[in-house]
């Protein structure tokens, strides 16, 4: 059991500290809510039923040999976004222990590893999908994996350093998910990269996303 000790805020982060804040990350992703009962299970079921339904859609109106292409889009785009939008919207009030008995770096490993865990999810529930339905190579589960957590890593990371600005200017987080919603239609989640053209295409050239999702996809 865990104990909200003063010596956290005084020694330097190492191992013990990352294993500390790694599991209060796995618990906050396992543990049920007031809400939401099941707890860690949706953070499953989520990304699987929203593969389904693409899928189904895109399969019933003849257009099933891009379905297996657009799952990839939109289960690699909300691994980078749903942490990009908790990392920007991170409110110290819910970390674990009140704030003067737990070191800053261990609150953002568990931060870190809660949305490391739920990107692997996504990844492992997205790849599944298109394994079982689409007939996807074995191997594209772990690749899949890998380019979820990468991206996730890289939307917490980004997220935390805009996260100062939002909670000084709310309107700010306001404007942000407005982005992330032009995102989901700006970036090639819906469509492939080749269908671009211009600027458009020549500003998605440089965005990770594109190169994971591309990669995916061939």
């Amino acid at each position: 059991r865990l104990s909200p000790d003063s010596r956290f805020s005084e020694e330097s982060f190492g191992w013990g500290q990352f294993k500390i804040g790694f599991s209060i990350g796995a618990r906050n992703l396992a543990k049920p809510t007031s809400i939401l009962r099941l707890g860690v299970i949706w953070v499953i079921l989520d990304p699987l039923i929203l593969a389904a339904i693409y899928s189904f859609l895109f399969s019933i109106t003849g257009r099933s040999s891009t379905a297996g292409s657009i799952v990839i889009g939109v289960m690699t785009l909300r691994a980078f976004n749903s942490a990009f939008r908790n990392g920007y919207s991170m409110n110290l009030s819910n970390e674990p222990f009140p704030l003067k008995h737990t070191s800053t770096s261990m609150f953002l490993t568990s931060v870190i590893s809660t949305e490391f865990l739920t990107a692997l999810m996504i990844g492992i529930s997205g790849s599944s999908v298109l394994i079982l339905i689409f007939g996807a190579p074995i191997s594209l589960l772990p690749i899949m994996a890998i380019f979820c957590c990468i991206l996730s890593l890289m939307g917490i990371g980004l997220g935390m350093v805009l996260c100062p600005f939002v909670s000084r200017i709310g309107d700010l987080g306001k404007l942000l998910g407005y982005v992330l919603f032009l995102s989901f239609f700006l970036q090639p989640c819906l469509y492939e990269f080749n269908s671009t053209s211009g600027i458009h295409r020549e500003v998605l050239s440089y965005i990770p996303f594109t190169l994971s999702v591309e990669y995916l996809r061939s």
